[in-house]
């Protein structure tokens, strides 16, 4: 009981962190001509909203991979199969929603039709694919159109090395030299690559070591990480330059997401004692992830066609009606779309049957 609490809290969190990259992708879009400051404010705390994915992710990841331990083994073919069923079905779906806006686009409806390159779109999708397997290229062309599956490929990356490090974890002696090199090439390949995966991959694994040792980071003080990270924030926002609308690099920014990293640890983890202060009210609103990895991959691309569709907005009102009708569109397509592209139990099967397998079928371990 305690820990269907504590996953429907965990799926509260996530649910709010969506919301709030949606609200602050609007917000930055609608009204970032007008007000540039609080653009990069809600820039920010969509940022932060990311952060606390990437710990959400490793926690969650982390302790499956320990349920399936507990439960008789890890096996390396389900955990990819559960991955797959999570990650590709609503990635897909972004995917075509790129590719739609790309045919668009070549008609002159949404986009200006000289200069953008819709062949690239449309190849996104294989590129993408392409550098999943050759240890992530600079960047794929589906990301003019939809920004935030840059997270993805990070995200895709830790599961990578996750499994590695797990099967290394299972070996004796020499045998567990082979993974672990493995991932060490993969993870300095990703790092040389990606920008700004070293801190994906330590909220990552900041949320897995919390899972495996949750009577650690229940020691972290909730309330005392919130002010640090908004005193840090408050730092940040004034060294980058971002109060005048503007962004200079500045190491006030790095240590701002490190804060919002044990922020993040501090409201998922257990205590011994139970469920920790605050995730009893994100167990009330853990309906806002039914969709919300769907809400997060999709949003962007839902807007812009939103956005390009209607009448140029004029002045305040008009800007905040554009507004909330944005973020009601990006709701209004994800959560019913979440009913058929986030059914892991149906992907998992399809994909139990559609691998080779030398085990037993899979039992459908909660991902």
């Amino acid at each position: 009981m305690q820990d269907a609490a504590h996953d429907r809290a965990l799926d509260g969190l996530r649910g709010v962190s969506a919301t709030v990259v949606v609200v602050g992708h609007a917000f930055a879009g609608v009204f970032g001509q007008l007000y540039p400051a609080w653009a990069l404010l809600a820039g920010w705390c969509a940022r932060v909203a990311v952060i606390v994915f990437f710990v959400l992710s490793g926690y969650v990841i982390l302790l499956s991979v320990r349920r399936m331990i507990d439960a008789g083994g890890f096996s390396t073919r389900q955990f990819a199969i559960n991955r797959m069923a999570r990650i590709y079905p609503p990635f897909f779906l972004s995917l075509a929603l790129v590719w739609f806006i790309a045919i668009l686009a070549a008609q002159g409806f949404l986009l200006p039709k000289s200069g953008f390159p819709v062949l690239e779109v449309m190849l996104g999708p294989f590129v993408f694919l392409r550098d999943a397997v050759f240890l992530f290229g600079n960047g794929t062309p589906a990301q003019m159109i939809n920004g935030p599956i840059w997270s993805l490929r990070l995200e895709v990356a830790c599961y990578i090395l996750t499994a590695l490090c797990v099967a290394a974890l299972g070996q004796s002696g020499m045998m567990r030299i082979v993974p672990l090199v493995l991932a060490f090439a993969f993870a300095v390949a990703v790092l040389l690559r990606l920008e700004g995966a070293w801190l994906g991959f330590l909220a990552f694994s900041a949320g897995g070591a919390a899972a495996l040792r949750p009577q650690v980071a229940g020691y972290l003080p909730a309330a005392g990480i919130a002010g640090a990270t908004l005193a840090a924030a408050a730092l940040a926002f004034y060294l980058t330059g971002a109060t005048g609308g503007k962004f200079e690099p500045h190491w006030s920014y790095v240590l701002f997401q490190l804060f919002a990293i044990g922020l993040a640890l501090s409201l998922i983890v257990r205590s011994g004692a139970g469920l920790r202060y605050g995730q009893p009210t994100f167990a009330r609103l853990h309906r806002l992830a039914d969709g919300s990895y769907t809400l997060f991959i999709t949003h962007y691309p839902v807007m812009i066609c939103v956005a390009a569709l209607w009448v140029e907005p004029a002045g305040f009102g008009g800007r905040l009606l554009l507004f909330v009708v944005l973020v009601a569109a990006a709701f209004g397509f994800a959560l019913p779309a979440a009913r058929l592209f986030e059914q892991q139990k149906r992907f998992r099967a399809w994909l139990d049957r559609l691998l080779p397998r030398r085990a037993q079928p899979l039992t459908g371990a909660r991902s």
